[in-house]
């Protein structure tokens, strides 16, 4: 990496490195089998830092689409971005139909099946395909959030900043809501990652001043956030916070999702700020990160059920190979489609 460039924040290929990175910390996070406590704690951060790293970077580079094409960009954001978010998903579920009937699993009625392959939790029957295709969900349900925001705040001159500043807003209403929610009932819902794509967005706007307060400040700012996250996780991974009262727990997982994950997101990106990089392997690496995440829990499932009595790092380390290989397949058979379609297009031209 290079310093040149000092008015860009994340060029494309730290931006695709990163998103390399963060799926590492997913396959980590759902794969590897901590033995001693302060792995376990250790993992369970990977979590939040992996989705918030996804969520920033989404953020941002919508932040930066919308400031390129502002109207146009919406129109793709809602005709062709969400749809294909969503369509993704249900497609995804379908396959997931095979482990779920595969494990001896059945849907009490048609419209149970429905909703499930829908991905529609509001209603009763709904079965969760799979546990970790949730952030794609999330993901879409931000961009509806961002589209309407946009929409609504057109009068304004600073539509985009005006658009984040509303996120924010709705997330902390959203937020309070299930910490109520989690402290009368017990459960422990969040919204993992939900400051960090608002935040991607007002980095995105203030990214030509930022830049140079930042560069300049980037040491301190990096150990800042770094020393302070590392703190507040030695504090909060205590067995207190894990197994005393649902008040202690419920603060606990606030502190994991939306402060801890937070701040090492920010000294990860702040780090990278200005950073440039050229690196052909790693652009190509990256188009396969959507397919490793979609598939990685169905052959993890799959082997599981199958070999019970395997050994967990080789069922890791199968389902890595297997989630590189399918996503390498289909990237393959993608690129082969709109190459054929190109040039169907240009012979009736």
């Amino acid at each position: 990496m290079s310093n040149k460039t000092k008015s860009v924040f994340l060029d494309r290929t730290v931006s695709n490195a990163l998103r390399l990175f963060f799926e590492l910390l997913v396959l980590i996070h759902h794969l590897y089998q901590p033995f001693t406590l302060v792995g376990s704690r250790i993992s369970a951060i990977l979590g939040p830092i992996a989705v918030g790293g996804f969520m920033f970077i989404s953020g941002y580079g919508l932040g930066v689409s919308y400031q390129r094409d502002g109207d146009d960009y919406l129109r793709k954001l809602a005709f062709k971005r969400i749809p294909t978010t969503y369509l993704t998903i249900v497609v995804v579920n379908l396959f997931y139909l095979i482990l779920f009937y595969l494990r001896g699993n059945s849907f009490n009625n048609a419209f149970s099946f429905i909703i499930s392959v829908l991905y529609i939790p509001l209603f009763k029957g709904y079965v969760t395909l799979s546990h970790w295709i949730y952030f794609l969900a999330d993901l879409m349900i931000y961009y509806i959030v961002f589209l309407i925001l946009a929409i609504v705040n057109k009068k304004y001159n600073a539509r985009l900043k005006s658009s984040a500043k509303f996120f924010v807003f709705l997330a902390v209403i959203l937020c309070l809501t299930l910490v109520i929610i989690n402290l009368t009932t017990g459960s422990s819902r969040q919204m993992r990652g939900i400051f960090l794509f608002p935040l991607g967005i007002l980095f995105a706007y203030g990214k030509d001043k930022l830049s140079r307060y930042v560069i300049k400040n980037k040491i301190k700012l990096v150990c800042t956030f770094s020393l302070i996250a590392v703190a507040l996780f030695s504090i909060f991974a205590q067995d207190y916070f894990y197994s005393g009262t649902n008040t202690a727990q419920v603060f606990c997982t606030v502190m994991f999702e939306y402060v801890i994950g937070t701040l090492f997101v920010l000294a990860i990106m702040v780090f990278c700020w200005g950073k440039t990089l050229k690196s052909k392997f790693i652009d190509m690496a990256s188009s396969l990160v959507l397919y490793v995440y979609v598939s990685h829990e169905f052959f993890f499932r799959t082997f599981q059920h199958l070999f019970p009595n395997l050994h967990w790092a080789l069922i890791m380390l199968l389902t890595v190979f297997y989630s590189i290989l399918i996503s390498i397949l289909i990237v393959l058979s993608r690129n082969k489609f709109y190459q054929l379609r190109r040039a169907k297009l240009k012979k009736k031209v």
